[in-house]
This record gives structure tokens, sequence and C-alpha cells, in this order.
């Protein structure tokens, strides 16, 4: 990763104003992909699974 890739990505640490602070997600292993399971918060990672990507 040239440093100029690194400045960008370290000049967008902020996440959109919308998104609430306490905002959660499970970090899934690749190449799958995050997927809300339809039912519950939206902001807690328990309402999510990690899913291959369709």
């Amino acid at each position: 990763m040239s440093l100029r890739s690194r400045s960008r990505r370290a000049e967008n640490m902020e996440s959109p104003e919308t998104w609430s602070s306490t905002r959660t997600r499970p970090l899934c292993p690749f190449p799958q992909v995050t997927t809300y399971k339809g039912t519950g918060s939206v902001e807690e990672a328990a309402s999510f699974t990690c899913m291959a990507p369709q």
C-alpha cells in the first residue's frame, strides 16, 4: 500500500452523522458478507449473519 493510499484512508475516519455511535456489525471471513436477518435492530450485530455473496 502506498503512502498516498494510507493517507487517504487516515483522512476518512469519520462515520456519517446518521450512524449511531453504538452501531455494531459482525466481522465476516472473506468471501462472506454481513447480511441483515430481517428482524431486530439494524444497530446491533446480533441482527446480522455472515453469508456467501449472492
